[in-house]
């Protein structure tokens, strides 16, 4: 008789489980819950801090684009690279310009050339700025509406030393490149030594 008992318990505890298996609670517990919002409120923190430095960011990311493109250009005038340029006579140096370039937020390089390969780049004789004459060779373009504040003078880099003129004359003290948007401003720097920096 005793085990009769046992037996019958044991199918009475068996049948038990099987009616919980066949009805499980539906819905979501309160940890599933919390972590949801938890993951939720991360990712709208991260958004709105995101959405804050937005202006600051697009500045600071053309001012590090802009650094790139007068730092190539001052190198090609170091290292006279004439790769890829077509071109008769002995080249001068290599300059950037925002003059002839339709939109006033793009800025091309250029070089110049002479025509007499014995002639002296360094006397008077050529133009150290844009002209008719000078012959583009790539172009930069800011994006995300940021734009060049002021005057942008034209810079150029002279073959081989790399010594530095604006606006046609050799730069004495130093010749700052501003960008803004929306009032957040960043800015180049170059001075008379050939010295590019961000500010």
């Amino acid at each position: 008789m005793k085990y009769n008992q046992n037996f019958w318990s044991c199918q009475v505890w068996h049948s038990h489980i099987k009616l919980k298996i066949k009805n499980p609670s539906s819905g979501f517990t309160l940890i599933e819950v919390m972590v949801v919002m938890a993951i939720i409120g991360v990712l709208a923190a991260t958004a709105v801090v995101n959405i804050g430095q937005n202006v600051d960011r697009d500045v600071r990311q053309e001012r590090d684009k802009l650094t790139t493109f007068l730092r190539e250009v001052q190198s090609k005038a170091l290292a006279g690279d004439v790769s890829g340029i077509s071109f008769s006579g002995k080249i001068c140096g290599f300059g950037v310009t925002d003059a002839g370039v339709s939109g006033s937020d793009n800025v091309v390089s250029y070089f110049v050339s002479m025509s007499n390969l014995d002639a002296d780049c360094s006397d008077g004789s050529i133009s150290k700025a844009y002209s008719s004459s000078s012959q583009k060779i790539d172009q930069f373009y800011l994006d995300n509406g940021v734009q060049i504040n002021g005057e942008f003078d034209d810079l150029f880099f002279l073959i081989p030393d790399g010594a530095v003129y604006s606006g046609g004359s050799e730069l004495s003290g130093t010749k700052t490149i501003e960008l803004e948007k929306d009032g957040k401003t960043a800015a180049v720097s170059i001075n008379e030594s050939g010295n590019i920096l961000e500010l």
